[in-house]
């Protein structure tokens, strides 16, 4: 069975024209499944991003004080430490705890779990099958709100 990014929803995002703004900008892409991180890798890649995969919670928290990514692309059902265990885990460090994350999957989809990711500080969702556009969307929304956050504390 091949799995696949696209969904039917339309994209507001009009083509996937690399950006410049995000050419430093460093993504964190966690999830288990195989295909799945070869895909939302190469996308993200070729919209000039860079990219550091794993493959589980725990190989991403071993890596991402090191890494200090901007942003964090997360599946919440892995093995070992779900996506919600690897939130919490993140909060414990000062200098990693403000990183953004995005939940991704096909079984947290309900508005408890939409309740329970605000409760975790997850700034987006995405339901699995998700469009491509809809994954760089998000990824520019998020990062345009964290930079907006910067601003302010900057200012004030």
């Amino acid at each position: 069975m091949e799995k696949k990014l696209l969904h039917k929803k339309p994209p507001q995002r009009k083509s996937l024209t690399p950006r410049k703004k995000s050419a430093k900008k460093k993504v964190m892409i966690v999830d288990d499944d195989n295909e799945l991180r070869k895909e939302v890798n190469t996308l993200i890649m070729l919209q000039g991003y860079k990219t550091f995969v794993f493959s589980s919670g725990i190989k991403a928290l071993k890596m991402v004080q090191r890494i200090k990514p901007d942003i964090i692309l997360l599946d919440i059902k892995m093995e070992g430490m779900d996506g919600f265990e690897v939130v919490e885990e993140l909060r414990h460090f000062p200098d990693v705890s403000a990183i953004p994350v995005i939940f991704m999957s096909a079984f947290y989809t309900g508005k408890e779990h939409s309740i329970l990711m605000n409760f975790f500080g997850v700034k987006a969702r995405l339901v699995k099958p998700f469009n491509p556009l809809e994954l760089l969307e998000k990824i520019d929304l998020v990062l345009k709100d964290r930079e907006s956050l910067k601003q302010n504390s900057i200012n004030n």
